[in-house]
C-alpha cells in the first residue's frame, strides 16, 4: 500500500473479531498507516492485496455503507509492524496480554502510546510487567473500557462486520493527567463519542 509519510502509523495487535475490524476501519480513514501484528499473517493476504471490507448492513451504522481498509504491512515478526507506531492497540483476549506486550516492548518507540481494544483483566499491570523501566519512556497506556462495538468476522483476513456499535466508550489512562488527549483520540479513531474514567479497575 502507498502512504503518506506523515499518516499516523497505528499497529493493531492481535487477529480476531476486534483486530479485524480496528484494522479495517482505521485504515478506511485517511491519515492513518495500519500495520497488523499476527501469528497468522499469510490469512491476511487477502487484505493487502484488495482491501480489508467492513460491512454494516443490520446495524446502526447502516446508512453508513461500507469500508474498505487499505492496510499497510501485516506480521507475525514484531520488528516489521512495531517500529514507527505511535499508537499500539491490543485487540486481543485479556489471557493474551502479557505475551503480546512482552512480544512488542522491545520494538516500541520512545513517547508511542500502549493501549487495549478491552481494558480486561489488569491490562495496566500487564504492560507495566512487560515494560518496566522503560514504561517511563512511553506517552501513556491505555484501554478502553469496553470494544466499540459488537462485531464479527466474516471472512477472515478479508472482512468483518458491524453487528452494534457503541453510543459512548469511556478509556482511562496512566498518567492520569492524559485522560482527555487519550479520549480526543478515541473519538478521532473511532467516530464514537469517548468519556474518561479514573481508573483501570473501573
Amino acid at each position: 500500500m502507498q502512504s503518506n509519510q506523515e499518516d499516523l502509523q497505528i499497529t493493531i495487535c492481535g487477529g480476531g473479531n476486534g483486530a479485524h475490524l480496528a484494522a479495517g476501519y482505521i485504515s478506511s480513514k485517511p491519515g492513518y498507516r495500519v500495520n497488523v501484528f499476527t501469528r497468522q499473517p499469510q490469512r491476511w493476504r487477502p487484505a493487502l492485496e484488495n482491501g480489508l471490507k467492513i460491512t454494516t448492513k443490520g446495524s446502526s451504522w447502516e446508512h453508513r455503507g461500507t469500508f474498505t481498509g487499505r492496510l499497510n504491512r501485516v506480521s507475525s515478526n514484531p520488528a516489521d509492524v512495531i517500529p514507527g507506531s505511535k499508537i499500539l492497540i491490543v485487540a486481543a483476549p485479556a489471557n493474551a496480554h502479557p505475551d503480546i506486550l512482552r512480544g512488542i516492548a522491545p520494538y516500541v518507540d520512545d513517547n508511542a502510546w500502549v493501549g487495549a481494544l478491552y481494558g480486561q483483566g489488569g491490562f495496566d499491570w500487564a504492560a507495566k510487567a512487560a515494560f518496566g523501566e522503560k514504561l517511563r519512556r512511553l506517552r501513556m497506556i491505555f484501554a478502553l473500557q469496553n470494544i466499540p462495538w459488537i462485531c464479527k468476522i466474516n471472512d477472515y483476513g478479508t472482512s468483518a462486520r458491524v453487528i452494534g456499535p457503541k453510543q459512548c466508550l469511556w478509556v482511562t489512562t496512566y498518567p492520569v493527567e492524559l485522560l482527555d488527549e487519550a479520549a480526543a483520540m478515541m473519538a478521532r479513531l473511532f467516530d464514537i463519542p469517548c468519556k474518561t474514567i479514573p481508573n483501570f479497575l473501573s
